[in-house]
């Protein structure tokens, strides 16, 4: 029997306000549970490959004369995208919370009374002994923790905007006669760098509304802010490792000449491959963008397709569990069976088949 809407409405609605952390920072800040442990070797090898990629390799060549002095500051923007994934990298060691220090313990501070201080004279919030001691640890690494994300997350995708703006502006004669004769290759660099520019807007849009949750969650008496600036931040970082991605995409098409004496199945291939990521990074960056000028509000039928996607998942997931152990247990029996080995061999291949069978239906 299906629940009410308004019923799965209500439950979504709690599951964000109470099993979901504050921040980003906060879900993935134990390294050692899996999910961390996964982030964290992601995130350092992301970091590292970034630093030995030249940035400058993603732009094409310039169609127009350009300065002496031009060059040079355009020299030094490529060589700042790639030291800013530098932070990348400091940020995996640099958790929000440890076992002298931690973010969320700070939001408690405000639950305090009042007292009078004898350095300032003026009112200020109890907190004695060992716990301001924390406080002050907190308060440092929780700074270095909120430079290195701004720099990965704020002032990275501000470089990329200003690069890809020059690149525009260096390439236009040439792109603009390239569209004009046909060139399907200037086409999509064009509106790869749509996409590139949406996404710089929405990452910008969803860290501004990220962090008025964020230091409102300081203040209120609620006790930390809530789900939408999670989600928020969550939708900041996806845009932003589209947007790397997009980047290096968008460099397949940067050469429209030669790229149109290239075989034409790779031709075919670069451009479906473009397509699909491009489709997939503009319809998650428009939806969520959309959310985030909404405030991160949700609609009752919304609350409710969530509820129904998140049980269907449950489901599914269980449901390759199961088969999984099933054929984990018919292999052993058909190991330890007293058949020959061309029987175990042929109830191995079934198996394998059934298991196909099964992951493929789920994914139609």
């Amino acid at each position: 029997m299906q629940s009410p809407r308004c019923e799965k409405a209500k439950v979504m609605l709690l599951i964000f306000s109470d099993c979901f952390p504050s921040t980003v920072s906060e879900l993935i800040q134990d390294t050692e549970a899996a999910h961390g442990m996964v982030f964290r070797s992601l995130m350092v090898m992301g970091g590292l490959c970034g630093l030995m990629t030249d940035f400058s390799q993603l732009s094409p060549s310039p169609a127009r004369e350009i300065t002496t002095t031009t060059a040079y500051l355009v020299g030094a923007l490529h060589v700042l995208r790639r030291l800013m994934m530098a932070a990348a990298v400091g940020f995996c060691f640099a958790p929000a919370s440890g076992r002298d220090h931690g973010v969320e313990r700070i939001r408690d501070v405000k639950k305090g009374a009042e007292v009078d201080s004898k350095r300032l004279g003026i009112k200020i919030k109890a907190l004695e002994g060992e716990k301001r001691a924390e406080l002050g640890r907190t308060a440092i690494v929780g700074s270095i923790h909120v430079l290195l994300a701004l720099a990965m997350l704020s002032t990275l995708p501000a470089l990329e905007g200003i690069a890809l703006v020059f690149d525009i502006y260096a390439i236009f004669p040439r792109l603009r006669l390239a569209i004009a004769g046909g060139h399907y290759c200037a086409l999509a660099w064009a509106c790869l760098s749509a996409v590139r520019i949406l996404h710089v807007v929405a990452i910008n849009i969803g860290l501004l509304l990220f962090s008025f949750h964020f230091c409102l969650g300081f203040f209120t008496a609620r006790g930390g802010h809530s789900y939408k600036g999670f989600w928020a931040e969550f939708a900041t970082c996806v845009n932003f490792a589209n947007l790397m991605l997009l980047a290096s995409v968008s460099a397949w098409f940067k050469d429209f000449e030669e790229f149109s004496t290239r075989d034409p199945y790779i031709q075919y291939a670069a451009l479906s491959v473009a397509f699909l990521h491009a489709f997939s990074a503009l319809v998650y960056c428009s939806k969520n963008l959309l959310l985030c000028l909404r405030n991160v509000e949700y609609s009752e039928k919304q609350l409710a397709k969530i509820f129904d996607k998140y049980k269907r998942d449950e489901f599914i997931f269980q449901t390759l569990m199961d088969a999984q152990l099933a054929f984990i247990n018919h292999v052993q029996n058909s190991v330890e069976g007293d058949g020959g080995w061309g029987e175990k061999i042929s109830t191995l291949a079934t198996q394998l088949i059934i298991g196909f069978k099964v992951v493929m239906g789920f994914k139609r």
